[in-house]
Formats: C-alpha cells, sequence, structure tokens
C-alpha cells in the first residue's frame, strides 16, 4: 500500500510538473528529439510537435493517474476490512510519514528542472530586462512594430555564401549616405552603367 502511495503522489507531481511546462510554453528534455539542422530548432512546426508530444504525455500520465488511485482506493478499503480503527489511523499515519519525505525529495527535484528549463528557455521573472528596441525617431511604435524589431534577429535567414562585392558597394554606398555625399547617379543606375 506504501509502493502504491508513492506511486500516485509521484504521478501527481509529475503531472503537475508536466502542466506547468505546458502553461509556460517550455518543453523537457524528453519531448526534444534530435534535429538534422538545428537552425529549425525554433520552426512552428517542430515546436507544435513538441506540444503534441508533451499534450500526449500529459493524457498518459492522467489514465495512469487515474487507474493507480482506483488501485489504491481498493487497498485502502480491503486494508481497512481487515484491521481495527486504530490500527488502520495509526498505519496511515505511518505510511503518510514515509510518503512525505520522497515527496519532498520528488518537490524539489521538480522545481530544479523546471528552473533549468527556464534558464535554458531564457525566461528568469526576477531580472528586469532592459528594452531591446531603442527608438531614436519621433515615430511611436506600435506593440506589432515592436514585438517584431525584438525577434529580428531570430526570423532573419542566414546567408549560404557572402558575395564580397555587393557587401563593399553597399557599405561604401551606406557610409556615403551617412555622411550626405550625392554622386552624380542613383545607385540601382549602377547595374546600367556596369553593362
Amino acid at each position: 500500500m506504501v509502493k502504491m502511495n508513492k506511486m500516485v503522489r509521484k504521478l501527481e507531481l509529475d503531472l503537475k510538473l508536466l502542466k506547468k511546462c505546458k502553461e509556460e510554453n517550455l518543453f523537457p528534455k524528453f519531448v526534444k528529439f534530435k534535429l538534422s539542422n538545428p537552425r529549425l530548432g525554433d520552426d512552428v512546426k517542430i515546436n507544435d510537435c513538441y506540444l503534441n508530444i508533451l499534450n500526449a504525455e500529459i493524457k498518459f500520465k492522467k489514465r495512469q493517474l487515474s487507474r493507480r488511485h482506483r488501485i489504491y482506493n481498493r487497498l485502502r478499503c480491503n486494508f481497512q476490512d481487515y484491521v481495527t480503527v486504530l490500527e488502520y489511523a495509526r498505519c496511515i499515519r505511518i505510511m503518510d510519514g514515509i510518503v512525505r519525505e520522497e515527496v519532498e525529495k520528488w518537490s524539489k527535484t521538480h522545481s530544479t528542472k523546471l528552473k533549468d528549463l527556464r534558464d535554458a528557455q531564457g525566461i528568469d521573472n526576477t531580472i528586469i530586462r532592459l528594452d531591446p528596441v531603442k527608438n531614436l525617431s519621433s515615430h511611436m511604435l506600435s506593440s506589432v512594430e515592436h514585438e517584431a524589431l525584438c525577434n529580428a534577429l531570430h526570423h532573419a535567414y542566414p546567408f549560404t555564401n557572402i558575395d564580397q562585392i555587393q557587401l563593399i558597394s553597399n557599405m561604401e554606398y551606406f557610409y556615403a549616405r551617412l555622411l550626405g555625399v550625392k554622386t552624380s547617379f542613383y545607385h540601382w543606375e549602377e547595374n546600367r552603367l556596369m553593362n
């Protein structure tokens, strides 16, 4: 009966951890699978797949918990039929003391896991973060524009190869624009002059 009570309490704590992960959009290690291209880790479809795996695990744990709860309740009823009320109360108190120690240990482990997942995700509720967007214009940014500017680096496609000539040309044009230098032709006319 003690073993079954431990199983029930462990499943309850596991289920609580998984629901908290789902609520905060965190994915435990067992949910993530190895990708051939690590840059796909932030892809929406991959995250949906992770979420489906997490939901399936939550459903599995719920079914397992209800099954174990029924078995545990039957064991308690059967045990209560064979002993006196005083013996039953003492046994339950001893059992609760044994299980309480295990529950405290599991709770610490789960809080550590949750903290590690938050740290890996970059979520920290105790630190006030500075705004990554510095608006140097008089234009007031909408929340959508602000969000787009915050995530701009995450949505850029990586270069497969760098065109050195075009890069130098763009840098020179940018520098000339900063200094206010006017050229005799526009930058889009550059291709016609070269042909």
